[in-house]
């Protein structure tokens, strides 16, 4: 059919009312690669934060641990998490990383955009099970392998946990 026989069969308006069909379909399509794109670049840098949060842990744990937790964790145990709030500015960490050390301790390495300090902290569960009504489990800040040390020894005493502070050894 020609436009000439199309135009004569139909009248305009059912001619523009068949082209906005084709052209709201059009535009209903690149809305949804734009937003299949899109989700695509946000699961990317999620997985690009996961997998750069195993990293740092795995390093830093290299470099203040030598003594300790290199020799016990692989970059297997830890597992990757990206950030859960909007994107980080430039310098801001995102994302964390978790290993399970066992007996309920974990390690946990949250990134905070200094490679240079390990900001690594150890989560306890509390030995004295609410006796002082502290919480089920405590964070301890753990710098280098003497306060981990400290905070292991202090962890087997069996004390509460709630207000300790390791000193190193």
């Amino acid at each position: 059919m020609t436009e000439e026989t199309m135009h004569a069969v139909a009248t305009p308006l059912e001619l523009v009312r068949a082209l906005a069909m084709g052209y709201r379909a059009a535009l209903e399509r690149e809305r949804a690669e734009a937003e299949e794109a899109a989700a695509q670049r946000e699961r990317d840098r999620r997985e690009g934060e996961i997998a750069m949060a195993v990293y740092e842990a795995d390093e830093q744990v290299d470099m203040w641990f030598p003594n300790l937790l290199a020799g016990a964790l692989l970059r297997e145990d830890w597992t990757g998490y990206p950030s859960m709030g909007p994107l980080p500015r430039p310098g801001q960490g995102a994302g964390c990383a978790v290993a399970h050390l066992g007996e309920g301790l974990w390690l946990l390495r949250e990134q905070a955009g200094a490679r240079e300090l390990p900001g690594l902290r150890l989560l306890v569960p509390c030995a004295c099970e609410g006796f002082y009504e502290c919480d089920r489990y405590h964070e301890i800040e753990i710098g280098e392998d003497r306060e981990l040390l400290a905070a292991l020894t202090r962890i087997e005493s069996g004390a509460c946990l709630r207000y300790f502070a390791p000193d190193p050894l």
